[in-house]
């Protein structure tokens, strides 16, 4: 008899899709075998070979995220409150949910320091980064590549731009060496 798995998730990633069960999750294959036991609190994709996993815990406190491999072994312990998935070979942690937010690398290793109140993906070497309420994009060493400034929305860079939202609904273009271009386009 087949077994029945919930997912979420859009489509398989690196080969692999998350399932859930009993409020449990692990990973399947295009087969439909399981090839990741049914043993986190939650999972996420597949990105760069690792996927992100949160242990379960009655405590809140004990939640915590880290990175298994396609074989399901733990590659990185669970001891971050929150993390995203590698992009670029980096990704966000935050280590409370009082503290900041850096950047790790596949080894663990902190290399841009938790000083960001968010901290968003990579794309095109850059990523968008929040603090006190104006927002920037930093590089992979974590040096900001323009000031931080008060927007609306923001998308990260794609084609050598990224788009902003600014006060006031303007709208306008970053390039990768900070210059923002139409900056006093009105939105439509």
């Amino acid at each position: 008899m087949e077994q029945e798995y919930k997912s979420d998730l859009p489509s398989f990633s690196e080969g692999l899709t998350r399932v859930t069960q009993g409020g449990k999750s692990g990973f399947i294959d295009r087969t439909g075998k399981v090839v990741i036991p049914l043993v986190w609190g939650n999972a996420y994709g597949f990105k760069e070979g690792v996927a992100l996993v949160r242990r379960d815990s009655a405590k809140a406190s004990e939640r915590r995220m880290g990175y298994i491999d396609k074989a399901g072994k733990l590659v990185l312990d669970c001891q971050w409150h929150s993390a995203s998935n590698f992009s670029e070979g980096l990704a966000s942690i935050q280590l409370s949910s009082s503290s900041k937010h850096g950047y790790i690398d596949k080894t663990g290793k902190l290399v841009i320091p938790a000083v960001w109140d968010k901290a968003d993906r990579f794309s095109e070497g850059l990523a968008t980064v929040q603090r006190d309420g104006q927002y920037g994009f930093i590089n992979k060493t974590g040096q900001l590549i323009a000031p931080l400034q008060k927007v609306i929305d923001y998308r990260p860079f794609k084609q050598g731009y990224a788009k902003l939202w600014l006060l006031e609904d303007r709208v306008g273009l970053l390039d990768k060496s900070g210059k923002l271009f139409f900056p006093a386009t009105k939105a439509e």
